[in-house]
């Protein structure tokens, strides 16, 4: 057997997302893969149409992003968290969208939150969906989620449901969320 005796969590998987799904069951190490956090010597990832294949690194990333269960939030401020992917290179001189990201805050229950406020202050749940709201707020194609609602209390929970169900379905862009959510509350 490979791996030392070991069986493999999964191989041989062709995953293929298509625009507005909203229901994806995963692992959390096959999303790390996916967005080429964790090698996978084998795998192509095409995003959109193209036939090229996407190499992991910036350009990737910037099209599907992964908000991990222990997503990090940057040691500055809830503002420069939330405008941090704007400054990469990878954006391309493509401003920063304030108003959609105190909408955002709002859908996720942070709206009284100051934006110079320091992002090490707020708590864990805060912190959590702060990383979310960055991720809805930079409105990638694909999103993938590791445990999305996770250490959430219950109203906070369904708002971080509903903001991701409505970035999934929004009619303007064709769009996936992926979720390794709880069964109790399937995207």
């Amino acid at each position: 057997p490979q791996g030392g005796g070991r069986r493999p969590i999964f191989s041989d998987v062709n995953v293929t997302l298509f625009p507005y799904t909203t229901l994806f069951r995963s692992h959390p190490t096959l999303l790390r893969q996916m967005v080429g956090l964790l090698p996978a010597p084998r795998a192509s990832r095409r995003v959109g149409w193209s036939r090229t294949p996407v190499a992991p690194g910036p350009a990737l990333r910037a099209a599907v992003v992964l908000v991990a269960q222990d997503a990090p939030v940057l040691p500055a401020s809830v503002r420069e968290n939330l405008s941090f992917p704007y400054g990469l290179r990878v954006a391309a001189g493509r401003p920063f969208p304030a108003e959609q990201a105190r909408a955002t805050l709002v859908a996720l229950g942070l709206g009284d939150i100051d934006l110079a406020r320091p992002a090490a202050s707020l708590s864990g749940g805060e912190r959590h969906r702060l990383a979310l709201a960055r991720a809805l707020v930079w409105d990638p194609p694909i999103l993938l989620c590791d445990e999305p609602l996770s250490g959430l209390d219950p109203a906070a929970a369904d708002q971080a449901f509903a903001a991701i169900q409505t970035f999934a379905t929004a009619p303007d862009t064709p769009r996936c969320a992926s979720s390794t959510t709880d069964t109790r509350r399937p995207l």
